[in-house]
This record gives structure tokens, C-alpha cells and sequence, in this order.
């Protein structure tokens, strides 16, 4: 996630990118090839290279909490996301809008 929507394109494009090692990730302060808690950088990394390529219309707007709305890039691929929440995602069609926390 990002507030910049061109920052985060930038090192969206740079992970997808199976000629960029995780050394140059990590160099580039990318947050995903940082090991985390259950989440294991290289290995994400390489299942999400195996089942998917970058696309531009995944970057979205998303509230984060209230008042923090920013940018993200959404992978139905776990680990990059927690949960992914393909419900959700299906509802991200051009012209229906909707608060993602509302019930």
C-alpha cells in the first residue's frame, strides 16, 4: 500500500518483474521482500511469479480506516494479501460504488 499511486505502481511493476532479484527489492526498501511474522518473502514471491503477471487495473483505492483511504495493489494470491476477499474484489466493477466497511 501506498499514498502515491505512481510510487506503488513503480514497485509493483519492480516485484512481478522476474528479472529483479530480492536483493535489488530489498535494496529498493520494498516492504515485500522483507520477512515478516508467517510471511516469508522469497517463497510469496515465487508463488505469486508462478500463477500471475503485474496488471495495472489491480491498483485500487482502498480504505484502509476511516479518513485513510490509499493505494494498493490487490492479489487474490495469498500470502501478498492477508485475506484476500474475492467477494469484495468481484464488486470493483466500473460504476458501482461502495464502501468496503459498510454492511
Amino acid at each position: 500500500m501506498d499514498y502515491d499511486r505512481h510510487a506503488l505502481e513503480m514497485r509493483m511493476r519492480q516485484y512481478y518483474d522476474p528479472n529483479v532479484s530480492m536483493e535489488q527489492l530489498k535494496a529498493g526498501g520494498s516492504p515485500l521482500a522483507e520477512d515478516a511474522a508467517r510471511f516469508d518473502a522469497k517463497k510469496a514471491r515465487e508463488k505469486v511469479l508462478a500463477v500471475e503477471t503485474f496488471e495495472p487495473e489491480h491498483l485500487r483505492r482502498y480504505a484502509l480506516r476511516p479518513y485513510d483511504v490509499r493505494w494498493c495493489y490487490y492479489s487474490a494470491e495469498r500470502p501478498l494479501w492477508n485475506e484476500p476477499r474475492p467477494k469484495l474484489w468481484a464488486q470493483c466493477w466500473k460504476g458501482n460504488v461502495f464502501l468496503p466497511y459498510a454492511q
